[in-house]
């Protein structure tokens, strides 16, 4: 470091004790000056420093690359901050990442300083994309376009797909209403492949439950050991709707002649639809299911839940959603509302029962997604 002294060379009188006072002060820099290490003072070089150099000019000229600087500064940044969003827009895309999720990471990277929305549908909506959408009577066409749906799936499955074949198509459509509250219908056109079985949602239901299996019997049989306790586990209800019941079970679906998971009873097929009439058929047990005694029920291979320690028949439960909920009082009520005039009950009643339905609206908790309704929304 440098140290430029600057001597005031205009004598001045001065009392007698400014000049004690003076002299007590060059004693005290002298005594520090001969503390400190020496460095050179160069009042010469200084004096002709300051007469070439223009202080403002250089301070412009600082202030100019200053300026230049935070410019190109400026805009590394917002290309560092355009590449981001790029980047985040196409993992969240990717890996259908959650909206919330997507929020809490996008709170995460602007605590870092980072200049980006708050919001995923800010950057999701930066780049929609553009498909045809053809008004048409009572409506609108989005065109999606059938090669750009189909080839997605058959580039991931190419490999298994032998040369020179025909894929079979077929294709359905339904209606299905956007809302309660509103005539607004969707309705999609829905592709499939016929003859391709590689692109069947679930394939082995062994294969399938494999990993759930070895990890639940090692559970069953040795339990969780939490300081020096062990704490055992035991299987006492399995819940599934009955398409997948049918799957679990290897058995045959709930529409078929032996369909009954309950008992060995023959459906019969009334009105395009197939009954059990029969109430004094043989119950299904544990030993009938797992020796396949009826054979009807059973499809080919086990079921892999053979291997598990456990009542099959009573633990695999009745949905009680599908089958009381949604199936026998929905039938009570659609009998009762629209029914015959014997069994319907009186229009007075009926206004009745959907007043104290919606009254109690407000004490439903939370956690039920769906409300009371009136009895006129009956479906």
């Amino acid at each position: 470091m440098i140290k430029i002294a600057l001597v005031n060379t205009i004598p001045v009188k001065k009392s007698s004790n400014e000049q004690n006072n003076k002299q007590q002060f060059e004693q005290i820099n002298l005594e520090s000056l001969n503390n400190e290490p020496e460095e050179p003072v160069f009042p010469t070089i200084a004096h002709q420093i300051s007469n070439h150099i223009n202080i403002n000019d250089a301070s412009n000229n600082v202030q100019s690359i200053l300026n230049e600087e935070s410019l190109i500064v400026a805009k590394d940044f917002e290309v560092s901050n355009q590449d981001i969003v790029k980047r985040f827009r196409k993992w969240a895309v990717d890996f259908n990442v959650s909206h919330r999720c997507a929020n809490e990471m996008l709170s995460i990277l602007c605590s870092t300083g980072l200049k980006l929305p708050k919001d995923v549908r800010t950057i999701l909506g930066q780049h929609k994309t553009n498909h045809l959408i053809v008004e048409i009577e009572n409506g609108s066409y989005l065109d999606l376009g059938i090669v750009n749906m189909i080839k997605p799936h058959l580039i991931k499955q190419i490999k298994c797909i032998p040369d020179n074949i025909t894929i079979k198509l077929s294709f359905n459509i339904d209606g299905l209403p956007l809302a309660k509250s509103s005539k607004t219908q969707f309705w999609p056109i829905l592709l499939s492949f016929v003859n391709l079985p590689h692109f069947k949602q679930t394939g082995n239901v062994n294969e399938f439950f494999k990993p759930f299996l070895n990890e639940i019997q090692n559970l069953i049989t040795h339990g969780i050991k939490i300081e020096n306790k062990i704490i055992h586990f035991e299987i006492v209800h399995i819940v599934a709707d009955a398409p997948a019941k049918a799957f679990l079970l290897k058995v045959k679906n709930h529409n078929g002649y032996f369909g009954c998971n309950s008992c060995e009873v023959e459906g019969d097929f009334i009105d395009n639809k197939v009954c059990f009439l029969n109430l004094c058929a043989p119950l299904r047990t544990n030993d009938s299911f797992r020796s396949k005694s009826n054979t009807e029920y059973h499809k080919d291979g086990l079921s892999p839940l053979i291997e598990l320690p456990l009542d099959i028949t009573t633990t695999v439960v009745l949905d009680y959603m599908h089958c009381v909920c949604q199936g026998v009082m929905k039938r009570l009520l659609e009998f009762w509302v629209r029914g015959k005039k014997p069994i319907r009950i009186l229009e007075e009643k009926k206004d009745i029962i959907s007043l104290s339905l919606l009254n109690i609206r407000k004490f439903v908790p939370s956690e039920f997604a769906r409300l009371p309704r009136s009895l006129d929304d009956l479906e």
